[in-house]
């Protein structure tokens, strides 16, 4: 399994495209085998700082979303639906972050 790690900030001039982006993007995920596992926004203050640890915080809001497959997300973004609102995503969001990780054995691979 795959996961993608998002964090963005909603733009100034218009944070409703960013949630007109996953009213359609919502379905084509579904359509490649992706699904969204949390949408969220950050907690302040935090509760608690671990001694060594980096308070993040930079952006707002972060989603993760599964995918079965590597090229789940190359998929999400040649669906042909997905391609009418990619750029609401862009639009809607500032500071925007993005990685991809796969599923680790932790006490197998370290």
């Amino acid at each position: 399994m795959y996961y993608a790690l998002n964090m963005w900030n909603h733009s100034d001039a218009d944070p409703e495209r960013y949630r007109d982006y996953l009213r359609t993007a919502a379905p084509c995920l579904d359509d490649v085998g992706g699904k969204l596992v949390m949408l969220g926004r950050i907690v302040s203050p935090i509760p608690q700082q671990f001694q060594g640890a980096t308070i993040g915080g930079g952006q707002r809001w972060m989603n993760i979303t599964s995918y079965e497959t590597y090229d789940g997300p190359k998929r999400l973004y040649e669906h042909p639906v997905y391609k009418t609102v990619a750029h609401l995503r862009g639009e809607g969001t500032t500071d925007y972050v993005w990685a991809y990780y796969e599923d680790a054995d932790i006490f197998s691979e370290m």
